[in-house]
């Protein structure tokens, strides 16, 4: 009995460790084989990433070119905008599809055709932006010669104009200057040459014809400049104060002014009093005397009171 026992467990047992080891190879190859299984996933999904990210790349190149290569030119930025408009609704297509379809080899092969239009496409806008790249460096070269030609117009004109505004220009002639003081007996004035007993400066002038020069009402100024070299300003009444030369740019202080008007011929026996409202003395030593006829110097001379 107990010998019959013994033989029966001495069969069991190379069974249980057959089944284990059975068991054992089940669990091994489940194990490799998902492994395999989850390899060849992580595969494909690389491999339809790398398939997309191609077209981003693309994407992203072709709105960098677009950005720099806008501008002024309308028919230019219009195909830009329709090439960035044809990759970015290519990459939404592509997207939406990989959303529905989990097929990997389904996936590549949408996003290869996808990857072929656009590659045809792009042959096609780039020949349209080269051409229009070139009208516009053309039409930019032309922009620039005629900008020039119309700065050397205007340059001409300028001088034309610089030209004949001087041509234009009056002159005065024949100077005298009076110092004036009141008479010791009776009203009015008398000439003097102290410097202290001067009351009034008379200046008198001619301004000279200008063939040129178109008729019509002038402004005249007097310059009294005295001898440290200041101009003399007198009080209100005298119309003392300052204008900008156009031809110096600088400006200038005058004594006195007054209008009148030019005929187109010779004018003589022109007058320009000053006398300081303030009634101060004359300093004595030499004088410089300026008139200037609308704001540009007509003569100048000198004049000496003791």
């Amino acid at each position: 009995m107990e010998e019959n026992k013994s033989e029966s467990k001495n069969r069991i047992v190379p069974v249980l460790w057959g089944a284990i080891a059975l068991l054992l190879g089940g669990v091994i190859f489940l194990i490799l084989n998902k492994n395999q299984v989850v390899e060849e996933k992580d595969d494909q999904i690389t491999d339809v990433i790398k398939a997309r990210d191609s077209i981003t790349v693309i994407y992203n190149e072709v709105s960098s070119e677009s950005a720099r290569l806008k501008g002024d030119n309308e028919k230019l930025n219009a195909v830009l905008g329709e090439r960035d408009k044809e990759v970015a609704d290519s990459k939404a297509r592509i997207d939406e599809f990989l959303k529905t379809v989990k097929d990997k080899d389904k996936r590549i092969a949408f996003i290869n055709a996808e990857k072929e239009k656009l590659r045809k496409k792009n042959l096609q806008y780039e020949e349209q932006i080269d051409q229009l790249l070139l009208e516009n460096k053309e039409l930019t070269k032309k922009k620039a010669e005629l900008e020039d030609e119309l700065s050397t117009v205007s340059k001409d004109r300028d001088n034309y104009k610089n030209k004949a505004e001087i041509g234009a220009k009056l002159r005065a002639e024949y100077i005298t200057v009076k110092a004036l003081r009141d008479r010791m007996i009776g009203d009015g004035l008398k000439e003097t040459s102290l410097a202290k007993r001067t009351k009034k400066l008379d200046v008198a002038f001619s301004v000279l014809k200008n063939e040129i020069a178109v008729s019509g009402p002038r402004i005249l100024y007097l310059r009294v400049v005295a001898p440290g070299g200041t101009a003399v300003m007198g009080g209100g009444a005298s119309g003392s104060g300052k204008f900008i030369n156009p031809e110096t740019k600088q400006e200038v202080l005058y004594s006195t002014k007054k209008e009148f008007t030019y005929t187109g011929s010779q004018q003589d026996d022109i007058h320009l009093e000053f006398e300081d409202g303030a009634d101060k003395a004359f300093p004595a030593g030499e004088y410089l005397i300026e008139i200037y006829i609308d704001k540009t110097l007509g003569a100048q001379t000198k004049v000496t009171l003791k």
